[in-house]
């Protein structure tokens, strides 16, 4: 990830959902929560070295262990999956993702209560590709 920008194996990967993006001053704030990164031996790879002090747009770049896969969410900006808690190993995989069975607007309904009063009905159903 640089600059906000997804790579896999050298090449950009296009957002598929910007709903959310997180203001570069807030983004590019280091976040000891992405530190296991530095536990991956990385040597060699185009981009250089790991980043010093990862962030929500500046972190990798990550060599994935053999038996292992990479998981991140289509609103990389609020999705908490594999750049804070790392690679999954393939045998705790159990299926494929099919549909978005529920989703809310985190910033939008009536607080303490968002999770039924900001529900994404356009959003909800969607099949995954």
């Amino acid at each position: 990830m640089r600059h906000g920008q997804l790579f896999v194996n050298g090449a950009m990967v296009s957002r598929r959902n910007s709903a959310f993006l997180l203001e570069d001053s807030i983004a590019d704030q280091p976040m000891a929560l992405l530190d296991w990164q530095h536990s991956l031996e990385v040597r060699g790879t185009r981009f250089g070295m790991p980043v010093a002090a990862p962030s929500t747009h500046e972190w990798g770049p990550l060599i994935m262990p053999n038996g292992t896969y990479f998981m991140i969410g289509d609103n990389r900006d609020n999705s908490v999956d594999s750049p804070y808690y790392g690679p999954v190993a393939r045998d705790r995989i159990r299926g494929t993702s099919m549909f978005v069975y529920y989703s809310y607007d985190p910033e939008d309904g009536i607080d303490f209560i968002r999770a039924v009063t900001a529900i994404r009905w356009q959003r909800v159903g969607t099949w995954i590709r």
